[in-house]
């Protein structure tokens, strides 16, 4: 629903800051959902088409903090972003790649806890 909305935002109102509330308004609601990408999609698509490229990092930073479906391809979208835009452009970017640093960093360990507590048999003996 909220996709809809904010598509029929983009198509209708001239104002970016109203479309952009409408899309943050819409995330509020559902944007920790994990198959909620299409919106997150359609944002990042919306800033990239008015050259916001800060936004566009801020968009990418926020994703790789919330458990989704498509974390890597969000981490490789923001990847590109970084590779393909001046430094100037991305401002905070040093701040923004620290936090996306740590978070890969919380995320393997996760992954690799997970992993070990998944393959290996727990023996309650003792000799």
């Amino acid at each position: 629903m909220w996709l809809h909305y904010c598509v029929f935002a983009i198509s209708t109102y001239g104002d970016p800051d109203t479309i952009r509330r409408l899309f943050e308004r819409g995330l509020a609601y559902v944007g920790t959902d994990y198959q909620c990408f299409p919106l997150w999609d359609k944002y990042i698509e919306y800033e990239i088409s008015q050259q916001d490229w800060p936004c566009v990092a801020k968009i990418y930073t926020r994703l790789l903090e919330i458990p989704n479906q498509q974390l890597d391809r969000y981490f490789e979208g923001f990847k590109e972003l970084v590779a393909s835009r001046p430094l100037s452009e991305l401002r905070l970017l040093r701040k923004l790649l620290l936090q996306i640093q740590k978070l890969m960093i919380k995320m393997l360990k996760e992954k690799i806890l997970q992993m070990v507590q998944n393959r290996l048999p727990f023996n309650t003996s003792c000799y």
